[in-house]
């Protein structure tokens, strides 16, 4: 069985604006076709790219506005999120560009399984 991996490469861009923009570069390596692919992003991760809060949770947000399937999971059971589980699908050698974006919980987006 020939293993499929995805490469995650995390940017963060300056932007001209009083927001801080903060592009993912996702890419499928292989030529096949991934569907539902996994990607977790440990809050440690995230921490390196962003300052966090504790009221406020991360999403992924393609180009378009439209919100990728995601969750966050509290691993350790203290109450605070410890990673980002996204799913997605990829063609394959696709490289996608992605926002990471912070919602508070009341305004998380509901996404189609």
């Amino acid at each position: 069985m020939k293993k499929i991996s995805i490469l995650f490469i995390g940017m963060l861009l300056s932007a001209c604006t009083t927001e801080e923009s903060i592009t993912l570069i996702l890419e499928n390596q292989s030529d096949q076709t991934r569907h539902d692919a996994g990607i977790v992003i440990s809050r440690g991760e995230i921490s390196g790219w962003a300052e966090l809060n504790d009221t406020l949770y991360p999403v992924l947000k393609t180009a378009d506005g439209t919100y990728i399937p995601s969750q966050t999971d509290d691993l350790d059971g203290d109450g605070s999120w410890d990673e980002l589980f996204v799913v997605t699908d990829f063609a394959g050698n696709e490289i996608k560009e992605v926002s990471l974006e912070f919602v508070e919980m009341s305004s998380y987006p509901e996404t189609a399984a």
